[in-house]
């Protein structure tokens, strides 16, 4: 008995055309909808491209395209991460109320996934794309350009690009001067993976403050996240509790500066079961102020960034790419401010000193 084959053609697809054309689809359905401008060669090789395979766009899927809601692609690195679920809470309420939907995608901190889901969004033709962080995807961050759709990065800056950022950097390195400034000589550092950018410009702040103010780094006491593993309570627990067991409590710093308000919690326990007290033992310092910074013990002394302010900024940053196509790109920096708590506390004439007014909220 022979096996039943199929007349039915093989439908060609727009990525067919793409894969031909060695373009993205984002490109292809430029050309095909007239929707962006695109380079005279690059039309060429794709009209070519639909012309060899016989492609025939479905005119269905075009007219719902046209008849599409307004919609917006928000990549974000880790929603099980209380800052950035507020952000996308915040950011959502201004969209919906200009009718837009908006669609939030969690690429784990994976350049794998994120380059997928850049593609994704751009064959979906939305009408914008933000991406908050994100590493290793020039690439990608190309793609959306040549689409013609408008991008925001969020808590990065990138020359080219639009970006609503902080400027982690100079706030580690305010930090340090504080610390000096209380009497602290001895500062450890405890971060996740350092490849965003957001976490580099922390730990290059925590380098450059240390130099700037005269302050000898210890490398046993800067502890960095070397394992495939995005749950930063268990990083900052494993990492502290590691520095306590293999080198013993002899030459710990008096303070530790996290990364995150995550890695500082899970810090904090290693530290307490080693049977040290915070902060007569050690100090340690977050980055975030999540909700729950106030509720654990201590309670956390950290740095402060609007997440309300950051979504504020990139709708208006948003609204102003919408409404001027090809417009230069918009930028704003945001400020982060330390607040004090009982994790890591100062000296009274320290916190009061007028040349910190412009860090710690009183």
């Amino acid at each position: 008995m022979t096996a039943h084959t199929s007349n039915k053609p093989i439908r060609v697809t727009m990525q067919d055309v793409a894969r031909q054309a060695n373009v993205t689809i984002g490109t292809v359905s430029h050309v095909i909808n007239g929707t962006a401008k695109i380079s005279a060669e690059t039309t060429k090789r794709v009209n070519e491209a639909i012309q060899l395979l016989n492609y025939r766009p479905n005119p269905h899927a075009q007219a719902l395209r046209k008849a599409r809601a307004k919609s917006i692609g928000c990549l974000i690195p880790d929603m099980t991460t209380n800052f950035y679920a507020n952000f996308v809470s915040s950011f959502v309420e201004y969209a919906y109320e200009a009718s837009y939907s908006v669609s939030i995608i969690n690429f784990q901190h994976n350049p794998k996934y994120e380059m997928a889901e850049i593609e994704n969004l751009i064959a979906k033709d939305v009408d914008a794309i933000l991406l908050y962080n994100g590493f290793d995807d020039s690439a990608g961050l190309e793609m959306i350009q040549q689409a013609g759709i408008p991008l925001i990065l969020i808590d990065r800056y990138q020359e080219g690009c639009s970006c609503i950022f902080f400027n982690n950097s100079q706030t580690i390195q305010n930090l340090i001067h504080l610390l000096k400034a209380s009497g602290h000589t001895k500062i450890g550092y405890l971060s996740e993976s350092v490849i965003i950018q957001n976490l580099n410009d922390r730990y290059v702040g925590f380098i450059t403050g240390m130099q700037k103010n005269g302050l000898e780094t210890d490398i046993r006491n800067v502890l960095i996240n070397r394992h495939p593993q995005v749950d930063n309570l268990s990083i900052g627990y494993r990492l502290m509790k590691e520095r306590l067991t293999k080198g013993g409590l002899k030459n710990l710093p008096s303070v530790y500066i996290a990364s995150s308000d995550l890695i500082a919690f899970g810090a904090m326990r290693a530290i307490r079961e080693a049977g040290l007290s915070i902060p007569n033992d050690i100090s340690i310092i977050g980055c975030d102020n999540l909700r729950m910074t106030e509720y654990v013990d201590p309670p956390l002394t950290t740095i402060q960034q609007s997440y309300q302010d950051v979504a504020t900024e990139t709708w208006k940053a948003l609204c102003t790419l919408l409404e001027n196509p090809g417009c230069e790109p918009v930028r704003s920096s945001l400020p982060q401010h330390l607040i004090i708590r009982k994790s890591a506390v100062f000296p009274e004439a320290v916190a009061a000193d007028p040349a910190f007014d412009h860090f710690i909220i009183r």
